[in-house]
């Protein structure tokens, strides 16, 4: 069996690839290529709690329980089973396609608002009474809510987690999708 030595080259007691290394785009010094950035779309949705917020997509494909799904105190998603275990729903346009469990979840919500660690909005793909419950308590006690907006099947699976988005008190959701390496 024949041996090569030279680097990058196959070395069957070495391991490795006997295939050469894939060259990398920009490796001639032109810089990597970029696609564009989406255009910008809007989705219009069913406000169920009205208002306006922007921010930056957190998509998940489960749902979850805001009850001991989620910490209130600082935002964290601490269910363990779930996907975005460890995410921070603060700030973020939380998109989820439904919650999950108890009516508890209307008092999570609640605090999480009191406490300034809520989402800056909810985007679902069905109507979610018991989080719109604690969203409209959280006006009626603080003066603060979090808009929640229902989407089409179609429209909720088009927003792509990074999206930047921006909810509209009518229930428009404008989508900007960032470019990608």
């Amino acid at each position: 069996m024949t041996r090569r030595s030279e680097k990058g080259s196959f070395n069957p007691e070495r391991g490795g690839s006997p295939h050469p290394p894939r060259r990398k785009r920009g490796g001639s010094g032109e810089p990597p290529r970029k696609t564009q950035a989406g255009p910008t779309r809007r989705l219009t949705g069913n406000p169920v709690v009205p208002g306006a917020a922007e921010g930056t997509a957190l998509v998940t494909a489960e749902p979850l329980s805001f009850w001991g799904g989620l910490n209130t105190a600082t935002g964290e998603i601490v269910d363990r089973r779930h996907e975005r275990s460890g995410q921070v729903v603060t700030g973020r346009i939380f998109v989820l396609p439904r919650g999950r469990g108890s009516s508890t979840a209307s008092a999570c919500l609640l605090e999480s608002i009191r406490a300034g660690t809520a989402p800056a909005a909810i985007i679902t793909a069905g109507t979610e009474p018991v989080l719109a419950l604690g969203s409209i308590v959280a006006d009626e006690l603080y003066g603060r809510s979090v808009p929640m907006v229902v989407l089409p099947e179609e429209a909720f699976r088009s927003i792509r987690d990074g999206d930047r988005l921006t909810v509209e008190p009518d229930g428009t959701v404008t989508v900007d999708s960032p470019g990608e390496d």
